[in-house]
């Protein structure tokens, strides 16, 4: 079949008998060589291309860590009565080492018995960026506010905003 390249017009739409269409690009002007060597490295195993490919497109434990945190900030909330902002609130309240071990220990319990996924990368983004000292239920509310408008902005615009972008003069450079 010869397709031609470049984009497609309206209703024009291009599928391969894998089900789909993948396009590389280079951003130098003459190119540096990648696409070439990619399409050497797919003719050598092109199974190992797709299982790449999948593995950079499933959810990662980057996207798992964000839903949880947001749904951890969600669930205990100020006005909260379970028992995963009890638990919250006795370890942010904990003296000393040992008692904040064994509060963290109960929260981590806690957060396994309500369906969270206690895997080391959620656990510890969670104590770093929402349990900290000097964390409570206004940051909490604070934070959870910044990303429900974070998320609405990008279904607004229709685009995923990167969290890495660079801010420069009180301007995200993106």
């Amino acid at each position: 079949m010869d397709i031609d390249a470049g984009p497609r017009e309206d209703g024009d739409v291009f599928v391969d008998a894998a089900g789909g269409e993948i396009w590389i690009s280079e951003l130098s002007p003459g190119g540096n060589g990648l696409i070439e060597e990619v399409l050497r490295q797919y003719a050598e195993d092109p199974r190992r291309f797709y299982s790449l490919m999948t593995a950079a497109l499933r959810d990662n434990d980057f996207l798992l860590s964000d839903f949880q945190m947001t749904r951890f900030l969600g669930e205990v909330d100020a006005n909260s009565q379970g028992d995963l902002a009890a638990a919250t609130t006795h370890f942010r309240s904990a003296y000393g080492a040992a008692e904040s071990h064994l509060r963290f220990t109960e929260l981590r319990e806690t957060l396994a018995s309500q369906g969270y996924i206690t895997f080391h990368a959620f656990i510890v983004a969670l104590a770093n960026r929402i349990l900290r000292p000097g964390s409570g239920p206004a940051s909490d509310a604070f934070l959870l506010d910044a990303l429900s408008r974070w998320s609405a902005e990008e279904e607004r615009l229709g685009i995923e905003v990167d969290a890495r972008v660079g801010v420069e003069s009180g301007r995200c450079a993106v």
